[in-house]
């Protein structure tokens, strides 16, 4: 493919300019050998007779002399050539082992590049494509040789070109860029692609641009899908709330006229049988009156319109009247009740008190309500410095395990046939949720089917 080829300095080059070396040591180690072979060849048979009248003239020199010189320059010629041609046989060994790991590592870098799921692209300096693989062919519809000299740009939509100019300039600066274009395909239609753009550095210089490109145009459009989705669900949840609100208030005055005429008719001579009914016309009137400020509560929540307050109060009174109420209905189903102050419970705490008995009331309400048979209890205790625990037991029908998740979303109900059976909005524990968390506290439940249940809510309320 190109892109991996050797360069003039590359292994391969050495390796051949090794072996001529090694070649050429061998020759003059040969040269060496056969000269000094013939030298003392030439001496053993008295080849040198011209030599030895000379050297009678000068009896300075002998021959045998002149035959150890020479002998010596000889072998120390031919032990240089021989050393040096064994140095020379050894490098070569080593580029030739260094030759073949390096077609290893081409061949595996080769593979990484073709193979790779993803585009990839090398760019020169002026961001012209220069090499691509298959699945960049195929992810921008071109074959590669028609790409190859293309700049980049000119695939680029037009509203994202300045950020490809720009991430570009920063690649070049060794600033590796992570950034999302759309590109146009051959045949028209639009793709977004997600670039990282790294600086293909040889020799310490930026020779090019090495680019990674995955498509994301799916991912992009079910994105889109759920962020409109999400709005719409927010704006019909609005919707829903601001409806439930103005419910709320129309249905508010309505139910003040009827528990205030219940109140004046108990004030006026009835029967046993007419105060009996006025009272059950007040108590669901009361309830049903709950109901509505649960939504106008909710709503509010929702709307992170409502508040706290922090006073000093007594325990015991903020939660008579809840406590009352429970005990009552529970007599009326015949359940046994019973309230519990354990030890170390301060009598006055800061808090409060108003969001603390609605929190209970619902909690004791529903345990009554879901209990056909057996107790209802309340403990009371010291927990931790300045928090308190409030916990509602019962022997009621109890919640399954995957149910127990739902449990504090708003309009959901442990069982969907519960509502039916004992009626219910579905906001009373999402409505203590959201208190327990404005009062800083939290609540949890722990429950069986067919043993009971166990709702704990924990707030911080110090002593007064």
């Amino acid at each position: 493919m190109g892109f991996f080829t050797e360069t003039p300095t590359s292994p391969h080059a050495e390796v051949r300019g090794a072996q001529r070396r090694t070649t050429s040591l061998a020759e003059l180690g040969i040269l060496a050998a056969l000269g000094l072979v013939g030298l003392v060849l030439a001496i053993k048979y008295d080849a040198f007779e011209g030599l030895l009248g000379w050297a009678a003239d000068h009896d300075w020199l002998q021959f045998d002399e002149i035959s150890l010189i020479v002998l010596l320059e000889s072998i120390g010629l031919a032990l240089f050539a021989w050393r040096r041609y064994r140095e020379a046989q050894a490098e070569t060994h080593r580029l030739v082992a260094a030759e073949r790991d390096l077609a290893h590592t081409t061949q595996h870098y080769e593979s990484l590049f073709e193979e790779n799921p993803h585009a990839v692209f090398s760019l020169d300096l002026e961001g012209r494509f220069q090499h691509v693989n298959a699945a960049g062919v195929r992810l921008g519809g071109r074959p590669a040789a028609e790409m190859r000299g293309m700049p980049f740009t000119s695939m680029i939509e037009m509203e994202d070109l300045d950020r490809g100019r720009e991430a570009y300039v920063e690649i070049l600066a060794r600033r590796p860029q992570e950034f999302e274009v759309g590109v146009i395909h051959k045949d028209g239609h639009h793709i977004d692609l997600r670039i990282t753009g790294l600086p293909i550095v040889v020799h310490d210089q930026v020779v090019g641009v090495f680019v990674i490109a995955q498509d994301v145009t799916e991912h992009n459009r079910t994105r889109r899908e759920r962020d409109d989705a999400l709005v719409r669900a927010e704006a019909a949840n609005e919707a829903k709330s601001l409806f439930l609100a103005n419910m709320s208030h129309e249905l508010r005055t309505p139910l003040t006229t009827v528990l205030g005429t219940t109140e004046l008719l108990l004030d006026t001579p009835l029967d046993a049988h007419q105060t009996k009914f006025v009272r059950v016309v007040e108590r669901r009137g009361r309830e049903l009156s709950r109901m509505v400020e649960d939504i106008l509560d909710f709503s509010r929540l929702e709307a992170g319109s409502n508040h706290v307050v922090a006073v000093a109060f007594a325990l015991n009174e903020a939660i008579d009247d809840v406590v009352d109420e429970a005990r009552a209905a529970a007599q009326r189903k015949g359940l046994a009740f019973t309230v519990h102050l354990e030890q170390g419970v301060p009598q006055r705490v800061v808090g409060d008190p108003g969001r603390l008995a609605q929190v209970l009331r619902h909690l004791l309400d529903n345990a009554v309500k879901f209990t056909e048979a057996g107790r209802v209890r309340l403990t009371v205790t010291h927990e931790e410095p300045e928090h308190l625990l409030f916990a509602v037991d019962d022997t009621g029908i109890g919640i399954t395990p995957e149910h127990e998740g739902r449990l504090f979303e708003s309009f959901a109900q442990a069982d969907p046939s519960a509502t039916r059976k004992y009626g219910g909005t579905g906001l009373g524990l999402a409505l203590c949720h959201e208190l327990a968390v404005l009062m800083g506290g939290s609540i949890r439940v722990e429950s069986s089917p067919c043993t009971g249940s166990r709702f704990e809510l924990r707030l911080p309320l110090r002593e007064a």
